[in-house]
């Protein structure tokens, strides 16, 4: 298996957010694998392997602008579930697992679905920063 493939799987199944925007993946493989790794490349790379990966276009249509901040990105989202911790499964687990099967599952040539599951991937990272920044 490719080497970039191999890690990409291992980064998206352990990585807390259930889905990685295409230049944080590029981010973490460049550092992790290959430096002179391009985004082009990786898309590439990817995309040779839809059974391992679902890449999802970010905001579609006339949806833009209701999300302020929100530049429109690439997502990269695992197909295989990762293992459960082995405490068994909290709900933090439960709500990744349930935002990556919804990746997993979505029609993405519809913009409102791709559009709805955008707005739950930013509302679970979000939730998750806040929950974290509380915490510390």
């Amino acid at each position: 298996m490719h080497p970039i493939i191999q890690r990409a799987e291992i980064l998206l199944q352990s990585h807390a957010h259930p889905t990685l925007r295409l230049t944080e993946l590029l981010r973490l493989l460049r550092r992790d694998v290959d430096q002179s790794l391009t985004e082009t490349r990786l898309r590439t790379v990817i995309g040779e392997h839809p059974g391992q990966f679902r890449v999802l276009e970010s905001w579609q249509g006339g949806w833009r602008h209701i999300v302020s901040g929100a530049e429109p990105a690439t997502w990269v989202v695992a197909v295989g579930q990762g293992a459960p911790p082995p405490e068994g499964a909290p709900p933090a687990y439960r709500l990744r697992e349930s935002v990556r099967w919804l990746g997993c599952g979505i029609d993405a040539r519809s913009r409102t679905d791709a559009t709805r599951w955008y707005a739950i991937a930013l509302t679970e990272r979000a939730t998750r920063q806040a929950f974290v920044r509380r915490v510390a």
